[in-house]
């Protein structure tokens, strides 16, 4: 089991606080938002929640999944489909 390093996550604990405040709204969410987010709690190799890494390395990852929850993705992604 890997152990979360607190430095980070100190460091990070406005874009924490902001994350949870934004998953827990009646808005919707994007795909791309919740797989990066996915991929910061679960890669236990290689994510700054369990690795140290360079300051504020944690909290830009948190901060780029919260944009990522909103933002419109780059291309249209509905097709019409024949009759």
């Amino acid at each position: 089991m890997s152990i979360i390093d607190r430095r980070g996550v100190l460091n990070a604990e406005g874009s924490i606080a902001t994350i949870i405040e934004r998953l827990r709204s009646p808005r919707p969410v994007r795909a791309k938002g919740m797989a990066m987010l996915e991929r910061i709690l679960t890669n236990a190799d290689g994510s700054p929640l369990y690795n140290r890494s360079e300051p504020g390395a944690l909290r830009q990852m948190i901060r780029d999944a919260t944009a990522a929850l909103d933002r419109q993705p780059a291309g249209p992604h509905e097709f019409a489909l024949p009759v």
